[in-house]
């Protein structure tokens, strides 16, 4: 293991979506609008399939089939093989959350704050549940539960909390609400039963507080939080290993915390980044 650079692909706009690699080739979205096919092991292009506005949304690979969202407003099913359209369903907002999928069933959450659960083989809906909340955070689906996370749009009941959903119907099973409006929360994480968010919120004087919670993933109770020096970025996915979990925060430290009692031990700090204060 050296970090050698083995290849590099040049796209013609820069690129926020996370490669996946499936059977050997790796399939990424570009903010140029196109969602490329390469060979893992050279780089060399497969594929390219052109949307109709930039993807941030990372490609979810399933049965052979691609599933990946567009700013455009669309879901796509993309054969993986040949990068053929199989299906598309239009959300009307920005898709930049990442599709997950479970019981042959496709979920994703639109900008707006809509999650839909579409069916893989052919794009209908199924069912769709409206969140008041805008934030690109990908569905995490656990045992017949979808949970999800809302951002920070309005002061609504739902504003700033986690909910979960029955996979089936959609119905809401429980919505954990730690703070008042206004605040905000990472991407989720499940790991050894439990379910584990970053939160901040905003205080009066403008500054940010950000907590890490450990959740009962069947009825949404806390089980315990800590508080963070600095505040933890919507976009920021906790990482569980070891019986630990890492987390960042915007005062470019990285925390690593134990997953049974909720003990923070910083790890270091973020040197040279380019993080806001």
């Amino acid at each position: 293991m050296s970090g050698q650079l083995f290849w590099k692909y040049p796209t013609s706009s820069k690129i926020q979506s996370s490669p996946t690699v499936v059977n050997g080739t790796l399939f990424v979205g570009s903010t140029d609008g196109t969602v490329y096919a390469l060979e893992a092991e050279t780089g060399r292009e497969r594929w390219q399939f052109t949307t109709d506005d930039t993807v941030v949304s990372s490609p979810t690979v399933v049965d052979k089939t691609v599933f990946v969202g567009s700013d455009d407003g669309n879901v796509y099913a993309l054969n993986a093989a040949s990068g053929e359209r199989q299906w598309h369903f239009e959300t009307g907002e920005s898709v930049q959350s990442s599709p997950t999928v479970a019981d042959q069933t496709v979920f994703v959450k639109s900008n707006d704050g809509i999650v839909y659960a579409l069916n893989a083989t052919s794009g209908e809906s199924q069912w769709r549940y409206k969140t008041t909340g805008s934030s690109p955070q990908s569905p995490v689906v656990v045992d017949g539960t979808l949970y999800i996370g809302t951002g920070t749009t309005g002061s609504s009941h739902s504003t700033g909390s986690v909910t979960a959903l029955d996979i089936s119907t959609g119905q809401v099973q429980w919505r954990f609400e730690p703070f008042e409006f206004p605040c905000g929360h990472s991407s989720l994480t499940v790991s050894n039963y439990t379910l584990f968010v970053g939160t901040w919120i905003l205080h009066a004087d403008k500054s940010k507080q950000g907590y890490v919670h450990a959740l009962e993933p069947d009825t949404g109770d806390e089980r315990w939080r800590v508080g963070l020096n600095g505040w933890v970025e919507s976009t920021t996915v906790p990482t569980v290993a070891k019986n630990t979990l890492f987390t960042v925060t915007y005062s470019e430290k990285l925390h690593a915390i134990d997953i049974s009692t909720g003990k923070n031990g910083m790890l270091t700090a973020c040197q040279d980044s380019n993080l806001p204060q």
